[in-house]
């Protein structure tokens, strides 16, 4: 691997193993400076506006820790804000259960372990440090999260909307309270039906803080019939919308939305 330009490299990882030692000695000795993170979201937040790449390093079971989860996904969120490159090092089973909680994280250069630190450093050379094309601005987009139990139909919701919007995920109603003391958004779209902690029991905590009270809140709900309809509306949220909507439907609503909260 050879560069003209030195780059500054932070590589996010829990453990500093082989992989990691090795990525950080490759890169120096091309001469690239490289520091390693923890993987927490403040410590990249503060890394954002001096690195050219970001690199996180996964544990091979991040799904253990729910806490790691949150940490993940507010990290994609600093990383797309930022518009900073990132490529991911994981285990291969474990990616579809990280881009369910963390959505973002999709559209981002994935690498499965094991990896060879050579045929690596020459691919970040060959790709990364060298396409401006795949650059993609979010500035000025609003910030939208899905609480949703089913990553299906939040990880569709998402793909409709994302051009428009900055989105992200969580399945869990308690990890979105976590994150929302941390990260504001402009709009949280709220499955009315999850188990263990339901969506009218999520508004009512959102509702009762003094930050967090302030977020718009529109439930998801898969119920049309009259009653039910009811039973949302008089929690007085910002609205409601069918799951059975379409993409273009959806746009609109919020487009409107957005138009009446302004």
């Amino acid at each position: 691997m050879s560069s003209s330009v030195s780059k500054r490299i932070s590589i996010i990882s829990n453990q500093q193993g082989i992989v990691v030692r090795g990525l950080k000695r490759r890169f120096e000795e091309e001469g690239h400076a490289v520091r390693i993170l923890p993987q927490k979201a403040s410590d990249v937040r503060e890394c954002t506006k001096d690195t050219d790449l970001f690199i996180m390093n996964l544990d091979d079971e991040p799904g253990k820790n729910p806490h790691e989860l949150i940490e993940i996904f507010q990290i994609g969120e600093i990383i797309s804000e930022a518009e900073n490159k990132l490529v991911i090092i994981a285990a291969k089973n474990s990616a579809d259960e990280v881009k369910a909680a963390a959505p973002l994280l999709s559209d981002y250069p994935w690498e499965f372990r094991p990896v060879i630190i050579e045929e690596f450093c020459q691919k970040m050379q060959d790709s990364v440090f060298s396409d401006n094309s795949a650059e993609k601005s979010q500035t000025g987009k609003k910030k939208i999260l899905i609480i949703d139990d089913d990553p299906q139909f939040a990880k569709m919701i998402r793909e409709w909307i994302k051009d428009t919007y900055s989105v992200g995920v969580l399945t869990s109603g308690m990890q979105a309270i976590t994150l929302l003391t941390k990260n504001k958004v402009d709009l949280i779209l709220l499955d009315y039906e999850m188990p263990v902690v339901d969506g009218p029991q999520v508004f009512q905590i959102l509702k009762s803080d003094p930050v967090l009270k302030s977020i718009p809140v529109v439930f998801l709900t898969g119920v049309a019939d009259k009653e039910s309809v009811t039973r949302v509306m008089a929690l007085h949220p910002n609205g409601y919308i069918l799951k059975s909507t379409t993409r273009e439907n959806l746009l609109t609503y919020l487009k409107d939305l957005f138009r009446k909260l302004s």
